[in-house]
C-alpha cells in the first residue's frame, strides 16, 4: 500500500491508542501493596509526561488548567 498522509494519520493514530490501552494496564497493574516513595515518584513523573502530551494535543500550554481539570 502506497504510504500517504492519510494512510500514515490513521496508522499512527491506531498505534497511539493502542499505546494508551497499555499505559492504562500498566497504571492498574502497578499498584503494590506498600508503595513507597520511590512508586509516588514515578507515578508523579508519569502523570506530568502524560500533562505534557496533552498540552501537545490541545496545542495548549497551561499546565495548570488541566490541574484543576484533573481535580473535578
Amino acid at each position: 500500500m502506497k504510504r500517504t498522509p492519510k494512510t500514515e494519520h490513521a496508522r499512527l493514530k491506531k498505534e497511539n491508542e493502542k499505546l494508551l490501552k497499555l499505559i492504562g494496564a500498566e497504571l492498574e497493574n502497578r499498584m503494590p501493596e506498600n508503595p513507597h516513595y520511590g512508586d509516588v515518584g514515578d507515578l508523579e513523573h508519569t502523570k506530568k509526561l502524560l500533562i505534557e502530551i496533552l498540552c501537545f494535543q490541545r496545542d495548549a500550554f497551561d499546565e495548570l488548567e488541566i490541574e484543576k481539570e484533573l481535580l473535578d
